[in-house]
């Protein structure tokens, strides 16, 4: 799940924490334009963060790194 950090309103700790919580469990990656909010992110459970001051290429490298092959196929996985 891709969210970006400044959507209006303080509801996106409770939608993170929400996913997380979920019978099946999202990846989460947190979009920001500012830097400085990593750390929030991170700290109410984003799998990771991506600064929209960087390059497209770090959210590939972001989105190839939580989805390694091994990672992808537990998800495909039956029960």
């Amino acid at each position: 799940v891709l969210i970006d950090w400044e959507l209006p309103g303080n509801s996106i700790a409770i939608l993170i924490e929400w996913l997380k919580e979920a019978k099946k469990p999202s990846k989460v990656i947190v979009l920001s334009r500012r830097p400085e909010s990593e750390q929030a992110a991170l700290t109410v459970g984003a799998d990771a963060f991506v600064s929209k001051t960087h390059s497209a290429n770090n959210l590939l490298d972001t989105l190839h790194r939580l989805f390694k092959p091994q990672e992808r196929d537990k998800a495909i996985s039956p029960l």
